[in-house]
């Protein structure tokens, strides 16, 4: 089974002291989504909102994002991609018991994902036991992947690569293990949620090609509206909690670990965390401790 999932995984690694805050003064439009955090006593983060999958039309950067991580003496990726096997993954990804898929899906939602895996010559007995999550995963993958949309030209691999290169210390603000845990989690979710989302896989070609025009212009306002797509569905806000907003306030307090040093941190994760309501942003602007920076 490992043969037909150990490309698929990085997808899945793939979905951030003064009184008060002070805003710089910048009359332009920000052009990114970085933000510069400082605090009293010296340290700093960059904070980059990524795009997990990408083609090589979002390169070359912004200037101003390459000069900060050439600024930083550290890069923090979501988890280390280069140090995973995927036998770490694979006891979150399916089923080790008497559950399939088939058993835990409607017979409806079934019918749907199991064609979509046969039309893709995925024999039943690898994709009946993935569990509902990743097997949903696996098909936007292939498709990602059919858009030009790969993870070496995501963001996180871009800086990982060059970091490397340059020998410069990389570290993680997460753990597989806690990412594969809240996939497991989300098993709880295989209703109405998960047919909407196998129902808005099917038309998303258009919506990438927006996302990634939205991550050129800095538009963090249409990176929000892609992040609450379906919010009018049932299980919508318990998904988002678990995959999102739980997660945010975990990395925030990585992210005030990196402020205390005297050291400078490039952080790259994913876009969705860093925006909107409980997004990183707005939770360390609510703390006023940090001088925010918006480029």
């Amino acid at each position: 089974m490992l043969k037909y999932i150990k490309f698929k995984f990085i997808f899945l690694l793939s979905l951030l002291f003064i009184t008060n805050s002070i805003f710089a003064k910048n009359n332009d439009k920000p052009e990114t989504l970085m933000w510069e955090i400082s605090s009293q006593n010296g340290g700093k983060v960059f904070l980059l909102g990524s795009i997990h999958l990408a083609d090589s039309t979002i390169y070359p950067l912004n200037p101003k994002i390459e000069k900060a991580f050439e600024q930083s003496d550290a890069l923090v990726l979501e988890i280390l991609i280069d140090k995973i096997s995927p036998f770490d993954v694979m006891n979150y990804l399916t089923y080790k018991d008497d559950k399939t898929l088939e058993s835990e899906l409607e017979p409806e939602l079934y019918l749907k994902i199991s064609e979509k895996f046969e039309k893709n010559n995925i024999p039943k007995l690898v994709y009946n036991k993935f569990k509902p999550w990743f097997a949903l995963m696996y098909l936007q993958s292939d498709q990602f992947k059919d858009m030009g949309m790969i993870a070496s030209e995501g963001i996180d691999m871009y800086f990982l690569h060059k970091a490397r290169n340059l020998n410069k210390e990389v570290l993680e603000i997460e753990s597989i293990q806690s990412q594969m845990q809240v996939l497991d989690e989300l098993g709880e979710y295989t209703g109405d949620y998960l047919k909407y989302m196998l129902e808005e896989n099917e038309q998303q070609n258009n919506s990438i090609n927006d996302l990634i025009t939205a991550w050129k212009n800095g538009d963090d306002k249409k990176i929000e509206e892609f992040t609450n797509q379906g919010s009018d569905k049932k299980e919508f806000a318990q998904v988002m909690e678990k995959l999102n907003y739980k997660r945010n306030e975990k990395m925030l307090v990585k992210i005030e670990d990196y402020l205390k040093s005297f050291k400078t941190y490039f952080v790259v994760v994913g876009a969705a965390h860093l925006v909107g309501k409980r997004g990183i942003i707005d939770l360390i602007t609510n703390k006023n401790t940090y001088t925010i920076k918006r480029y």
